[in-house]
């Protein structure tokens, strides 16, 4: 059975650096404009994405457009003491898939960013 991590809201007011955020506002924006992610009508496309960052990582929120996506929307991860905390804004959650993200950065340190 796979194990489910606690995760807590924090306030914090840290950004991710603007390299790797203008990438993904420019891969989701291709990836809706190739219909290559799933189309949900009067929101936008749909999809996920997360990415590295030192001893944390930025993901999009739980129901988040991606093709529509701003520095502000995304939510940063980290783990203080085995504990899993977050930050963003007030009204969003991390994307529910944020454990498979934090699993695949941990064990896999080559690979630094995940888009589907």
């Amino acid at each position: 059975m796979a194990e489910h991590y606690k995760i807590e809201r924090i306030e914090l007011s840290e950004k991710p650096n603007e390299e790797p955020v203008r990438e993904m506002i420019y891969w989701g924006k291709i990836m809706g404009a190739l219909n290559m992610l799933p189309f949900v009508i009067s929101k936008g496309w749909a999809g996920n994405m997360g990415f590295r960052e030192n001893n944390k990582m930025w993901v999009t929120p739980t129901g988040g457009m991606i093709d529509n996506l701003r520095k502000e929307d995304l939510i940063g991860i980290r783990e203080i003491k085995g504990i899993r905390q977050y930050w963003g804004k007030a009204d969003k959650k991390p994307t529910s898939e944020w454990e498979i993200y934090y699993g695949l950065f941990e064990k896999r340190p080559e690979i630094n960013a995940i888009i589907h």
